[in-house]
This record gives C-alpha cells, structure tokens and sequence, in this order.
C-alpha cells in the first residue's frame, strides 16, 4: 500500500477510468470506421473515372486522388484555353475577317444556337434567326 493512501475509493477511480477509456476507445474507432468508409468511396470514385487503385493503403487511395485531381485541373485549363481562342475566332469572323457572308453565317448560327452573347457581336440577333420554320410536310405522290 502507498503511503496516504487508504484504499477507499481506488476501485471507484479504476472504473472510471477504464470507462472513460472504453469511451475514447469507442469514438476513435468510430471516427476510424468513418475514414475508411470515405476512403472506399473515393476508391470508388475514382475507379469510375478509370484510375484503378489497387487495394493497398489509404495514403495510397489520397495519392492516386490528388495526382487525379491536379490532371483534371490540368484538363480544365487546356479545355478553357481552346474555348476562349474559339470564341475570339468566332468574333473575328462575325465581325467580318472572312467577309459579310461568312459573318452573317456566324451571327445566324450563333443566335441559333443561343450563343449569341459568346459572339459579342452587338446589337441584335439577325431577323433570320428569330424566326420558326414549321417542319414541312410531304405531300404524298399520286400514282397513275
């Protein structure tokens, strides 16, 4: 026995212990249960996106996730590059780099298509492009 220690209340301290314990043990091992579970996922993830990670560990899974996100980023910024020449392209043209008939095609089609704020062409729409053809209709032949 310790000195100044009278043993009453030491059973009571054990178990508060070993409850608070069992406690903490309980939510890191939710908390674990929960990361695994999200890993998975991301596993998941990015096997529907064509990379296979192969079942190791989870640094593995996060390694394979950021090298995809950086080539996804890396797509999106070639993808906005080519979108933003197109449509400087497509406002040469419609402001007549490739003559009248060639910007009236583009302004035509750009209003037909609903893009015709991409053009920045100003003013309005041309008259051709607002208005609704009916689909014609065919009118049966007649045999002799």
């Amino acid at each position: 026995k310790k000195l100044g220690s009278s043993g009453k209340g030491s059973n009571s301290n054990k178990n508060l212990n070993e409850e608070k314990r069992g406690e903490r043990n309980a939510r890191e091992k939710e908390r674990s249960f929960r990361i695994s579970c999200q890993i998975d996922e991301l596993r998941n993830l990015l096997s529907m996106g064509g990379v296979i990670v192969p079942k190791g560990t989870k640094s593995s899974v996060l390694t394979e996730a950021a090298n995809y996100i950086r080539m996804l980023q890396q797509h999106q910024y070639r993808s906005e590059m080519e979108r933003s020449q197109l449509v400087q392209q497509i406002q040469m043209i419609g402001a007549g780099a490739l003559g009248p008939q060639a910007a009236n095609a583009v302004r035509h089609v750009a209003a037909k298509n609903g893009v015709w704020s991409l053009g920045n062409f100003g003013g309005l729409p041309p008259m051709s492009s607002m208005t609704v053809t009916a689909p014609q209709q065919q009118v049966p032949s007649q045999q002799a």
